[in-house]
């Protein structure tokens, strides 16, 4: 993976199988198919990672019966994301005093783009702390994965190897999530 331009998915059959497929998908939605004849034991599929979606990707490998067999996620990081600036006519307003509020919305060179925005107005004290999720890092990545997400905005702030390595290990724990090996108590067969 790392800041390389294709993904490689090695699939090593148990049993002898005559191909294999790899199905991604990303929002619930099939974007890629892809069937690999097995040979000498393995297919090896190549994916660029331009062919993916922004977002988290579900990657599943299916048998020679089309069963699933095995899922990993994959997250590639959004392009530009909209820069919004806020700007009050005053620093401090007094008890029932009227607000304006100037706001712009701008891409990643700073040009001027259009946007559906809405505000929310709270009250901010020392007991209260706000959480670092916010709709960006929701949309992205705790929306496609289950459970708590500790510091998702952690993911985000730095685009590095380091924040690159956690969030594929993230991921690595949230594989597997549809389907149930038979057998398995609970499981139902796929």
């Amino acid at each position: 993976a790392g800041h390389n331009l294709e993904l490689t998915v090695q699939v090593k059959p148990s049993a002898q199988q005559p191909y294999v497929y790899v199905v991604v998908q990303n929002r619930q939605r099939v974007t890629l198919a892809l069937a690999q004849p097995v040979q000498d034991g393995r297919a090896d599929f190549v994916i660029s990672k331009d062919s993916l979606e922004e977002g988290v990707s579900v990657m599943t490998v299916f048998n020679g019966d089309r069963k699933p067999v095995a899922e990993r996620l994959y997250f590639k990081r959004p392009g530009d994301k909209m820069n919004i600036a806020l700007k009050t006519g005053e620093e401090n307003y007094g008890l029932r005093q009227k607000v304006s509020i100037l706001t712009s919305a701008t891409d990643g060179s700073g040009a001027p783009v259009k946007g559906n925005l809405s505000m929310a107005v709270y009250r901010l004290d020392t007991l209260h702390r706000p959480e670092e999720a916010n709709i960006y890092n929701y949309l992205w990545l705790s929306s496609a994965l289950r459970g708590y997400i500790e510091s998702p905005a952690y993911y985000f702030a730095e685009n590095d190897a380091q924040t690159a390595e956690a969030l594929d290990n993230l991921l690595l724990t949230q594989g597997w999530r549809k389907f149930r090996q038979d057998g398995l108590p609970g499981s139902q067969a796929p």
